[in-house]
């Protein structure tokens, strides 16, 4: 995405983990604190995780974290494991999208905020979509499915979910719209 002439300056990054060894070990990114798909000040970001890779996040993941974040999770044998914080997608003034597809898995041992705003923080909207027999979305903790601020009538937090052919979300909890958002599962 293009620089606006509204913003001081703008950056755009992607990074792709892609595919195993002629042994089988798979290509493998740890990333020990937060992963941010997206920063600040005005980053676009995409992260693409296919053909059998291995992600691991050990405090969390800011997807769509200004002013937007695309993830893939794509392919059988790839998996992300987040064994931290919560996967918040949409957080602040933002875009935040993850697929995960085509019997890739994600396995979350925290939960997920899909979109979020409250009374000091704009959010927008959060959306992620598993699709394919075989993709999974685990998940220890709650998913929250658009998170509004009870603070403000013009503040909204749009999220979505889509579970489709064959694919499978589990949670401890599902939350679906808080405050003042517009939920959109299908």
């Amino acid at each position: 995405r293009p620089c606006t002439k509204l913003q001081s300056s703008c950056t755009n990054g992607s990074a792709t983990v892609s595919g195993r060894d002629s042994d089988g070990n798979a290509s493998t990114w740890l990333a020990s604190n937060e992963l941010h798909v997206g920063s600040p000040p005005n980053g676009t970001g995409t992260l693409l995780v296919n053909d059998g890779a291995l992600l691991i996040t050990q405090a969390g993941a800011y997807i769509g974290g200004y002013p937007e974040g695309v993830m893939t999770v794509s392919g059988r044998d790839t998996v992300w494991e987040n064994s931290g914080d919560d996967i918040r997608l949409g957080y602040v003034r933002t875009m935040g999208t993850l697929f995960i597809d085509n019997g890739a898995t994600v396995r979350n041992a925290a939960g997920a905020i899909l979109g979020r705003s409250n009374s000091s923080l704009r959010g927008r909207t959060g959306i992620v979509s598993v699709s394919g027999a075989g993709s999974r979305w685990t998940n220890q903790g709650s998913v929250v499915v658009g998170e509004g601020s009870e603070f403000s009538d013009s503040i909204e937090a749009v999220g979505e979910l889509t579970v489709t052919d064959g694919a499978y979300v589990s949670s401890a909890v599902g939350n679906l719209g808080g405050s003042n958002s517009d939920i959109r599962a299908y």
